[in-house]
């Protein structure tokens, strides 16, 4: 794609996404050099995922309201200086798990804004006819820097010495704010929305639901993820004492069924081009039924390992889809909020919940257990959602979705 705003955008996201994986692996190892006590280190993960729950809907007014890109910038800039002054606190040896606990906190809230505003951002960089192709190379190198480098690069660098991690990540910030605050593109966001936050919210939750496609979009996001989060949450402990399999082998599955995340991203737009996001919503959601069917009676590693990289496959095939169409169908002057919303039925309810409802299924019932309420879950999302995602009914509502936009 020949648009050097959109290379930046990329590169800014790449850079931070490494930044990110780096530290997402440093943060608990970090927290290991302080404590043993289980509860305090998976705390770690718990603070760094609260900002999705607290700020994402608020993320999106600030989006609507304020550049978009100096938002990216103000909001690096600040990440950046935090994880560079906790690296040089680490150097010497000061604080411990609260202060931990404080950075990836703040983090989090910062990562809300700047996810929110990216996303609202695009449309602004890339042209309507190439957003699939745009998402679709942003969700892939988010993908493999975030989830296979950084964490292969940060156990490395955190052996060499505990603070190196966190001075690469500022870089990372400080690189990244760089890229985004070299685009030149149109800005639909400042003053496009009211000046009382709890109105403009609203505002935002309104528009999605009035509309029974967004809506059925946006239940399948969250209702897959919340699935998914549950079975990720005890998958440890199926492939180490269920299946009585080598620690090693878990990191075996868990690289796969990545890869079948990068394969989605990058085919995406592919997809969406030849058969059409219409046509694929339906089956993508049906096709979740006989995967995680698959995961509940597995005794095998390699077909476990199959069955995850087909759903990992399926569930970034459909987030590139998804954000795609968003972005087509959505005033630009909604465009954060409407993405804050997703965000926060997607990422900042499902996934905690549905961790924290798997492990307790797992704890009374048992670990399978929790691979059939999974399934029991999608089968209901399939059937609840036949109707609003049929091909002809999904492609007239977001035809005249698109038609609405652009006369807004």
């Amino acid at each position: 794609m020949k648009n050097f705003n959109y290379i930046k955008l990329a590169s800014a996201l790449g850079v931070s996404s490494a930044g990110d994986g780096v530290r997402i692996v440093a943060i608990p190892l970090l927290g290991t050099a302080f404590t043993s006590n289980p509860l305090y280190i998976s705390l770690l993960v718990v603070v760094n995922r609260l900002p999705w729950i607290l700020f994402t809907l608020m993320s999106g007014f600030i989006a609507d309201r304020f550049s978009r890109k100096y938002l990216m910038v103000g909001v690096d800039l600040v990440r950046g200086l935090l994880v560079l002054v906790f690296a040089i606190s680490i150097y010497f040896s000061v604080g411990g798990i609260f202060s931990i606990s404080i950075v990836a906190f703040c983090l989090g809230v910062g990562e809300t804004i700047f996810s929110t505003a990216n996303q609202g951002m695009l449309p602004d960089v890339v042209n309507k006819q190439d957003l699939a192709k745009a998402n679709g190379t942003l969700f892939t190198i988010q993908s493999v820097v975030s989830n296979f480098l950084g964490p292969a690069l940060g156990g490395v660098l955190f052996s060499v010495a505990r603070w190196i991690p966190f001075l690469l990540d500022a870089i990372s910030f400080f690189t990244a704010a760089t890229f985004v605050s070299r685009i030149q593109a149109s800005d639909h966001s400042r003053n496009a929305t009211s000046s009382r936050m709890m109105d403009a919210i609203k505002e935002g939750i309104s528009w999605c639901q009035h509309r029974s496609v967004i809506m059925a979009l946006l239940s399948v996001m969250a209702v897959m993820n919340f699935a998914q989060s549950a079975i990720q949450s005890v998958l440890v402990l199926y492939v180490t004492n269920d299946l009585s399999l080598d620690p090693s082998w878990y990191g075996m599955i868990v690289s796969i069924a990545g890869i079948g995340a990068v394969l989605g991203g990058m085919i995406g737009p592919l997809v969406e081009h030849y058969i059409g996001f219409d046509r694929i919503m339906r089956l993508a959601v049906l096709a979740a039924i006989p995967i995680i069917a698959i995961v509940v009676w597995a005794y095998s590693p390699w077909l476990l390992a199959g069955a995850l990289f087909l759903n990992s496959f399926i569930g970034l095939l459909v987030s590139v889809m998804v954000a795609t169409i968003r972005q087509r169908v959505v005033p630009r002057s909604l465009a954060g909020r409407v993405a804050s919303v997703q965000a926060f039925a997607a990422m900042g309810l499902s996934l905690p919940l549905g961790a924290l409802l798997g492990g307790v299924i797992a704890a009374v019932f048992g670990v399978r257990s929790v691979f059939v309420f999974s399934l029991i879950v999608c089968s209901l999302l399939s059937i609840l959602t036949a109707h609003v995602l049929s091909p002809k009914r999904l492609k007239a509502e977001l035809d005249r979705l698109a038609l609405e936009a652009e006369e807004t």
